[in-house]
């Protein structure tokens, strides 16, 4: 009896994952529409934290509705104290430009192989959400 439901939980569980499986995949395709490049998305997943102090912020252009194409110079100092420069150009949100000034500390995750491929971790509302990927409900 007690091994019929280990089966079962063990079933249920495997059912759960498969779901959180296909609930990633429909959100990368769903970034990966909206320009994000699928190398960028495994950097969000595999690479490593760390704190980035923006040097300098430079407009390039407009990049859509709402949005701004900026170019970065960042110090990036990882876990271990070690710091390295980037520059990277970038997509934003016009209302997360405050977040993104001169002297500001933000929180990025880098690719170890290639430090100068990074993602920005920022904090974006519900209808920045739902602007990028259509109703979230």
């Amino acid at each position: 009896m007690l091994n019929c439901i280990y089966l079962e939980k063990w079933r249920l569980l495997s059912q759960h994952l498969d779901q959180l499986r296909q609930t990633n995949l429909t959100i990368d395709q769903q970034m990966v529409k909206q320009g994000v490049s699928p190398e960028l998305l495994e950097v969000a997943k595999t690479g490593e934290q760390a704190y980035a102090k923006v040097l300098d912020v430079t407009p390039m252009g407009e990049a859509g509705p709402n949005k701004i194409k900026l170019q970065f110079k960042l110090s990036v100092t990882k876990n271990n104290g070690d710091t390295f420069n980037v520059t990277t150009q970038k997509d934003v949100f016009s209302s997360q430009l405050s977040k993104l000034q001169q002297g500001s500390i933000i929180e990025v995750i880098y690719s170890p192989q290639d430090p100068s491929k990074l993602v920005f971790k920022t904090q974006v509302s519900e209808a920045e959400v739902q602007q990028a990927f259509g109703s979230t409900r």
